[in-house]
C-alpha cells in the first residue's frame, strides 16, 4: 500500500510538470494574440472556414490568461496532494501537518470553483459565444468540484477527529 501511495504522489508530481508544460503552451498563446494572428483595429478575427467570428482580442487574451490561473490552482492542489500522500506513504495519518494540507486543499478547490463561476459570469456578461471550448461550465462541472469539496471536507472532519483521539490517546500512554 506504501509503495501504491508512493507511485500515485509520483504520477502527481509528473502531471504538476504537464500542467507548467500547458502554462507554457498557453502564454505562447497569449504571445501569439499579440504578435500574430488577424488583428485588425483591436479585433481578432477566427477563420473557422464555414464562418468565420470577429471578437475583440481581449476576449481571447481573458480566456487564456484565466486559463493560465485555473492551472496555476491546479499545480497548488497537485503539490498539496502530492505531498499529503508521501506522509500517508511513511505512515503518518493523523499530523497536524496532514490536516494544514488538507486544509489547504479546500481553500484551493474553493478557490478553483468560485473562478470557474466568474469565469462563466465574464462570458455571459459580455456575452461571448464560439471563442473557447476550453469553458464549456455545465452542471456536471459544478457537480464534481462540490464532490470533490465534499471529500476534502468530510476529510478535514475525519483526521482532525482522528488527530484529537490520537492526541488524547498518547497522553494517557
Amino acid at each position: 500500500m506504501d509503495k501504491l501511495l508512493t507511485k500515485i504522489g509520483v504520477i502527481l508530481s509528473f502531471a504538476r510538470y504537464l500542467i507548467f508544460l500547458l502554462i507554457f503552451l498557453l502564454l505562447v498563446g497569449v504571445a501569439g494574440i499579440f504578435f500574430g494572428g488577424q488583428n485588425s483595429q483591436g479585433n481578432f478575427i477566427f477563420d473557422y472556414g464555414d464562418f468565420i467570428i470577429e471578437a475583440p482580442i481581449i476576449y481571447p487574451l481573458l480566456i487564456l490568461i484565466m486559463a493560465i490561473v485555473i492551472c496555476f490552482i491546479f499545480i497548488k492542489l497537485l503539490g498539496i496532494w502530492s505531498r499529503l500522500l508521501l506522509e500517508f506513504s511513511n505512515d503518518k495519518y493523523f499530523k497536524i501537518k496532514n490536516l494544514k494540507y488538507l486544509k489547504q486543499s479546500f481553500l484551493f478547490l474553493i478557490s478553483s470553483t468560485i473562478l470557474q463561476l466568474l469565469i462563466n459570469l465574464v462570458i455571459n456578461i459580455l456575452n461571448i459565444d464560439n471563442v473557447s471550448s476550453l469553458f464549456d461550465f455545465s452542471i456536471k462541472n459544478y457537480l464534481i468540484n462540490i464532490l470533490f469539496l465534499a471529500l476534502n471536507y468530510f476529510l478535514i472532519i475525519v483526521f482532525k477527529k482522528g488527530y484529537y483521539i490520537q492526541k488524547e490517546n498518547e497522553e494517557i500512554i
